[in-house]
């Protein structure tokens, strides 16, 4: 008998992905994948919408989630699966160390907001224009769950940065270094506070505005 195409290990936009949980479903229907999970970061927001849109395309659902722990002074990832969403929240201190993270994370973003628009990122073209970008609360509403991060932020302003002109059509993984230095663990709760809008990848505060000249390097 055959090994099925299994893939385990997907995070939606309810933490950290870019995609919705019935999209991520059906894209990897689409490509043969017989079993699949969704284990996004601290959350079981997405499970139910996964297991519908599986049920609807007759694959095999695993419900998942990725925990943020702390062992020994280290963060550490822990996989769990096949479980009931009703016997994880039946356990309270989970159920409240999950709510806890989603709350935090949220004032997080919040914060990170208020810095974008207290200190926008200044773009100036070679036509003398001066372009003031930040991104709102209301422009992360598509993000869903626990961790709206800096690749969130990214998107959106990758979209404004576009608008500007087309040669700042940059990739919002690159956009994502105007927000943090590089190396931040976004996936650990105790690391995104660490993360500060107005930085170049090597930490340079842009407060002083950035050309678009400057800005193409990080294509």
């Amino acid at each position: 008998m055959a090994t099925p195409v299994r893939d385990l290990h997907k995070h939606s936009n309810c933490s950290d992905g870019l995609f919705p949980p019935s999209d991520l479903v059906k894209h990897p229907a689409e490509s043969g994948v017989e079993e699949f999970s969704l284990t996004d970061h601290d959350t079981i927001a997405g499970l139910d919408e996964a297991q519908a849109t599986a049920d609807e395309l007759g694959m095999r659902f695993v419900p998942g989630i990725e925990l943020t722990c702390r062992f020994g002074g280290l963060t550490v990832h822990v996989l769990g699966y096949r479980f009931q969403t009703s016997a994880l929240l039946a356990d309270t201190r989970l159920a409240a160390y999950l709510a806890e993270v989603k709350q935090r994370d949220h004032e997080r973003a919040h914060r990170m907001c208020a810095m974008t628009c207290d200190s926008p990122l200044i773009v100036k073209t070679d036509s003398g224009e001066e372009h003031r970008l930040c991104v709102t609360p209301e422009e992360l509403s598509w993000v869903r769950g626990t961790i709206p991060t800096p690749i969130h932020l990214a998107v959106v302003l990758s979209a404004k940065l576009g608008a500007i002109c087309g040669e700042l059509r940059i990739p919002a993984q690159h956009c994502m270094y105007l927000f943090t230095t590089a190396g931040t663990d976004f996936h650990d709760p105790h690391h995104r506070a660490q993360v500060a809008p107005g930085r170049d990848r090597a930490g340079r505060h842009l407060g002083d505005g950035v050309s678009a000249v400057d800005l193409t390097m990080f294509g």
